[in-house]
């Protein structure tokens, strides 16, 4: 296989939601994925779990509603889940911004952050919690892979990806799949 065994992945996956009706819907906006489809996913022909190294970290954006889903791709992927991540979501001026809900309304996003093998964290003094602005519907803030190159060993790899990163092998419909340099 050509491509390295990736100490780190990221990602943002386009979980499939049944409830399709509102502006927001993630049909409205790209290709969603089902459960299987997502842990079935393969990286040139090679399934999440054949890419990553033995002792590998994965943050895994989820959805409450697929959070379930999740936590099982993380396991099918090779990984244990160890703990979340979670984004509050602020406007330019600092404020929580409120976004939809069926219950509640959503201000915050969450990631859940396992390992595989014995990768152990590089730092120790990251929190489990940060405020970012939001930007085009369902878009990530980099701050996340900031701190996942602090504490996780590389090489890194984003999946499903929306945009090329530094130093990331970054895959997605989005993009073309290829390693960019610094």
């Amino acid at each position: 296989m050509s491509d390295p065994n990736f100490g780190c992945l990221c990602a943002d996956p386009p979980w499939a939601f049944r409830n399709t009706r509102t502006r927001a819907a993630a049909e409205n906006h790209y290709k969603t994925l089902e459960e299987h489809e997502i842990a079935a996913f393969t990286i040139h022909g090679y399934p999440v779990h054949q890419v990553m190294a033995e002792n590998a970290h994965l943050y895994l954006w989820t959805t409450d509603s697929h959070l379930e889903s999740a936590l099982r791709v993380m396991r099918v992927w090779g990984f244990e889940p160890k703990q979340t991540i979670v984004w509050i979501k602020v406007s330019e001026n600092g404020k929580v911004q409120i976004g939809l809900g069926n219950w509640y309304r959503h201000a915050h996003e969450i990631c859940l952050f396992g390992t595989r093998g014995s990768a152990l964290a590089r730092v120790r003094d990251l929190p489990s919690v940060f405020w970012a602005p939001r930007g085009k519907h369902s878009s990530k803030p980099e701050q996340l892979q900031d701190w996942a190159e602090q504490l996780s060993p590389g090489p890194y790899i984003e999946l499903f990806a929306r945009r090329q990163r530094p130093n990331w092998y970054c895959f997605g419909d989005q993009v073309q799949g290829v390693l960019t340099g610094t």
